[in-house]
């Protein structure tokens, strides 16, 4: 019993050791909005660089990862064949790259093979060291994840407390989950439903997803919110996660665009064809349930009551009512609420939120098969 005693106290010591460790951090300065290359290698040992002196197009790579490839002054980069874009191009001088920080975004998330814990001051990237964890690549029984970075262009959606527009975040969030799925799951086929700040209306976003399906019904669609209440000071705080509130003239007109989406045998038989629609769209219902609790379950993990969780809920919204697959909607937390806007700002817990959104998805797609 008293060696036991003795482990357990080692073990806690351990962890508290750990703990201190975690919190020291590395700072490297910018130079004008970009990072020199040599700066970054010095952290990262296995990042390197080829570049063509004459024809300036080159790659970037970490150990035996995919690469980045790239052309110097040009503001596009592919990966896995495709193309990105940056707004500003990376720079050659002085026989040194310098490259955006919104590629070193990407090389952290694509090619660095551990999650790396950071965020961008104006004039610095300071990096948290030893809170590195191994991202380690999964094959998933999933085809198609249509990612929805609510409202766009003319439509900002809710304003934050600080100014920003709930249209920002949905965008800057959906970029970053992206990123984390393509390295956590990289057989699965991602699609926007905007990768800029443009408008596109509701019922082509349902569109956009539906086209999906008839490559592979094994497809699944999230929109991405920002919630808010026009007093502040009594804002509530916290993200919630929605499936579609299923009424009977909801479920006909499901069952309708079922048969009109050619996604059953339109040649069978009226009542057969009318019974298959009902299931399919029953089995979507039920699916839809499961992918919110999924998610809701492993962003509670993943967040650690960073933005609490408001519980998994069901809801009338459009772009879910148009959904022909299994469907959510996230409302990632109160931009109205200080501490709420806080955490959505901060790199970490947008990597927080695609780490237990990512796992949400393949529970789902475990409890599903």
């Amino acid at each position: 019993m008293e060696k036991n005693k003795i482990t357990l106290w080692t073990l806690v010591f351990g962890l508290f050791l750990f703990c201190i460790v975690s919190v020291s951090s590395d700072t490297i300065q910018l130079e004008k909005g970009y990072l020199r290359f040599e700066d970054l290698k010095k952290r990262f040992p296995g990042l390197q660089y080829k570049l063509d002196p004459v024809i300036l197009v080159g790659e970037i790579h970490f150990k035996n990862s995919s690469e980045f490839k790239f052309r110097v002054d040009s503001t596009y980069y592919i990966h896995r064949n495709n193309i990105e874009s940056l707004p500003k191009p990376i720079l050659y001088i002085s026989r040194d790259l310098y490259l955006p920080k919104e590629l070193v975004e990407a090389i952290f998330i694509y090619l660095i093979d551990t999650e790396v814990s950071y965020k961008f001051t104006e004039d610095a990237l300071v990096l948290n060291l030893y809170q590195k964890v191994i991202i380690q690549p999964e094959e998933i029984s999933l085809r198609h994840l249509i990612i929805d970075a609510g409202h766009g262009g003319k439509d900002p959606g809710a304003t934050a407390v600080n100014g920003e527009y709930e249209k920002n975040y949905t965008l800057k969030i959906a970029k970053m989950i992206k990123k984390y799925i393509k390295k956590k799951f990289p057989n699965l086929k991602i699609k926007f439903t905007r990768k800029k700040d443009v408008y596109v209306p509701l019922e082509d976003r349902a569109k956009i997803a539906n086209k999906k399906l008839a490559s592979s019904r094994d497809t699944i669609f999230i929109s991405l919110h920002c919630n808010s209440t026009p007093t502040p000071e009594k804002s509530p705080h916290g993200y919630e996660v929605y499936y579609l509130a299923q009424t009977s003239s909801i479920e006909t007109t499901r069952e309708t665009s079922i048969v009109s989406s050619h996604l059953i045998d339109i040649r069978r038989d009226p009542k057969v064809r009318q019974i298959q629609s009902g299931m399919l769209s029953s089995v979507v219902q039920r699916r839809s349930i499961l992918l919110a609790k999924a998610i809701d379950s492993k962003l509670k993990e993943s967040l650690e009551s960073k933005i609490a969780s408001r519980g998994v809920k069901k809801n009338n919204y459009q772009v879910l009512r148009g959904s022909l697959m299994p469907a959510v909607l996230i409302e990632l937390g109160f931009i109205s609420h200080p501490q709420d806007v806080k955490m959505l700002e901060e790199k970490s817990v947008q990597i927080k939120l695609a780490e237990g959104i990512a796992e949400g998805i393949k529970n789902y797609v475990m409890a599903k098969n």
